[in-house]
């Protein structure tokens, strides 16, 4: 009766652990593994605001001042670019002194035919892709000014919601904390994180996130 006992407790600890290694079981392993491997395919990017349109892309020409401005207003704009005073020009610059972009003054074609502007030669600049830049350059949808500072890693998954049907598929939905990894040296960089004040908070760790995730043959994908 004993041995029957003993082969019984057994069959059932082996039953646990075949269920507790399955890729498509409900824990806290397989959870922070799939999250993870969602987590990789997309960077943690910032981008710098420059007031332009969606869509824009390097080489990147930045105006001083809106295209119809006055002799006066142009000089004014671009005395405060150079005050490090407008956002945009301070972000940019600060890339520049990361090693990620060039830049150069040039002229553009606007609309103001004032008597101390030459038509269509308003100030502007030019701000390109150096090597570096172009390795941490991220194709975000909608624009492709950001670049990759880093990936989120799931540090701790803390609960998950029992995995209940939804309109055909098996869904959990799982708290976790997470921290950013492989930052590179420029986004760590003063002028970075001075130009970007967000910055400094996204690299600070822990922070909590929640993500979606339906049951599938080899484990649980993200869905949101």
């Amino acid at each position: 009766m004993k041995r029957i006992s003993l082969l019984l407790a057994a069959t059932i600890a082996v039953a646990a652990l075949a269920g507790c290694s399955s890729p498509t079981a409900a824990n806290k392993t397989n959870f922070a593994r799939d999250i993870n491997a969602s987590l990789a395919r997309s960077c943690f990017a910032i981008e710098p605001s420059t007031g332009l349109s969606l869509g824009e892309s390097y080489p990147l020409t930045v105006p001083y001042a809106q295209n119809w401005a006055n002799a006066a207003q142009q000089a004014a704009a671009k005395a405060a670019a150079e005050a490090g005073k407008t956002n945009e020009f301070v972000q940019l610059d600060a890339l520049v002194k990361a090693g990620l972009l060039a830049r150069r003054e040039t002229t553009i074609k606007g609309y103001f035919e004032g008597a101390r502007i030459v038509y269509g030669q308003e100030p502007a600049r030019v701000y390109s892709l150096t090597a570096v830049g172009r390795k941490y350059l991220e194709r975000a949808a909608g624009g492709s000014l950001a670049f990759c500072a880093g990936h989120e890693t799931v540090d701790h998954v803390l609960r998950y919601t029992t995995p209940t049907a939804e309109e055909g598929m098996t869904v959990s939905t799982v708290l976790y904390t997470y921290h950013i990894t492989g930052v590179p040296a420029w986004a760590r960089s003063p002028a970075v994180r001075s130009a970007f004040p967000a910055l400094a908070h996204d690299l600070a760790a822990p922070h909590e996130n929640s993500a979606m995730l339906v049951s599938q043959d080899n484990g649980w994908r993200v869905i949101q």
